[in-house]
């Protein structure tokens, strides 16, 4: 899928937005339930059908900004952990 053809994300609840708008890595144990309602791009489910069901969310900063975040997603729930946000932020 080619990623570069997508529109912008607009900010919302997402664990995504939340990661920019605070500048902390976020974990949600229950993916599915943050999502209801927010814009969001499925990809990869030719490949894995099955739904992200936790997530975290790390933002990305340069030069002291937060420019965007990196959101990794697995399809347990609860998969994510205060150490796994901890190697995130390095």
């Amino acid at each position: 899928y080619d990623v570069s053809t997508l529109s912008p994300m607009p900010m919302s609840e997402s664990p995504q937005s939340r990661a920019v708008a605070t500048g902390k890595v976020v974990i949600e144990d229950d993916f599915q339930r943050a999502v209801i309602g927010q814009p969001i791009v499925n990809i990869g489910m030719d490949k894995n059908p099955n739904l992200p069901q936790s997530c975290l969310a790390t933002p990305m900063t340069m030069m002291g900004r937060v420019i965007g975040a990196v959101e990794v997603q697995s399809d347990r729930r609860a998969a994510y952990t205060p150490e796994h946000a901890a190697v995130m932020r390095m």
